[in-house]
């Protein structure tokens, strides 16, 4: 792995033979991955800060037949 600076950006790799529009689209592809990586985390800084919110009622799951479900997920015959 190479790590050089190359027209102000810094880089991991160098490939043979990368064109400036690849190179161009790489550096947007990088940057736009920080830039969700920094929104993700604000995202989940916010999350963190919520205050409580109302009670929730218990609920009740529907019943389902084990047999449906059985016979629904029925595995191939192996051979």
């Amino acid at each position: 792995m190479v790590h050089e600076t190359i027209e102000g950006t810094f880089r991991q790799t160098n490939l043979t033979n990368e064109s400036a529009g690849y190179l161009g689209k790489r550096e947007e592809l990088r940057l736009a991955e920080i830039e969700l990586m920094r929104q993700r985390e604000r995202v989940a800084e916010l999350r963190r800060h919520l205050p409580p919110g109302p009670a929730l009622e218990d609920y009740k799951l529907w019943k389902v037949r084990l047999t449906w479900i059985q016979a629904t997920h029925q595995r191939e015959p192996s051979g």
